[in-house]
């Protein structure tokens, strides 16, 4: 049997032992023995083979948990970035739309002012100059009531998206603390394999056998979806 270490990639690595010769241990004539004599080192401890279909299977896991993590932070990033353009849009969206809103309400008051001079001073206008302040009025007063309707849409829609794009904000947060939990305990069953299994010596027939153990579970498993369909 051949014992072999287990590493972050599951490679096989024959154990070599190699014993030097002590060619200067000198012999004490009284007795005989040799005055630095060689110590056997203990053998390390080589793993069951339940502890290391333990191993393999986690990280199996980890390898698999990696993939996924890293799709799902993906997403994240992709979303991130939608949400910032989304913002960035809003900001612009809110300032033309403020400048819009803000030119009518100018405009209305202008034009309730002019009537209001006019009504004031019109006794003492010529009536020409009347009827032309007057026309002047009333027709500003035909544009701002025919472009009031669109400026107010606009306010409403602008007031929408923004809720809409507000109650995107929670969940988006909600998805980020998600995702760093995963990445939290990602790096915890990182840590375990590295303790638990990293360098830790095993018997390759035990390997042989978990692997043939797998195949034979993917094939029943495989047989039995095939059966269903």
């Amino acid at each position: 049997m051949k014992r072999l270490l287990l590493t972050s990639a599951l490679l096989l690595a024959f154990a070599a032992a190699h014993a030097d010769t002590n060619t200067g241990a000198k012999v004490d004539p009284k007795n005989n023995k040799v005055s630095n004599p060689v110590v056997d080192k203990p053998k390390p401890k080589v793993m069951t083979r339940d502890e290391l279909r333990a191993c393999m299977d986690l990280q199996d896991a980890n390898t698999a948990e990696a993939k996924a993590l890293r799709a799902d932070q993906d997403a994240f990033k992709a979303e991130q970035a939608a949400l910032k353009a989304e913002g960035d849009d809003l900001s612009k969206r809110s300032q033309e739309v403020q400048a819009q809103f803000k030119a009518a309400t100018d405009e209305r008051d202008a034009i309730q002012k002019g009537y209001e001079d006019l009504k004031a001073n019109g006794s003492k206008m010529e009536k020409a100059d009347f009827d032309a302040k007057k026309k002047d009025l009333d027709d500003r007063t035909k544009a701002f009531e025919a472009n009031a309707p669109t400026v107010n849409q606009k306010v409403v829609e602008f007031k929408q998206a923004q809720a809409d794009y507000n109650a995107k904000i929670e969940p988006h947060n909600a998805r980020l603390a998600a995702v760093q939990k995963r990445q939290d305990a990602y790096l915890d069953s990182q840590d375990k394999w590295s303790t638990d299994c990293a360098n830790k010596q095993f018997d390759q027939t035990d390997e042989i056998a978990i692997k043939k153990e797998r195949a034979a579970k993917a094939a029943a498993a495989a047989a039995a979806s095939a059966a269903a369909h």
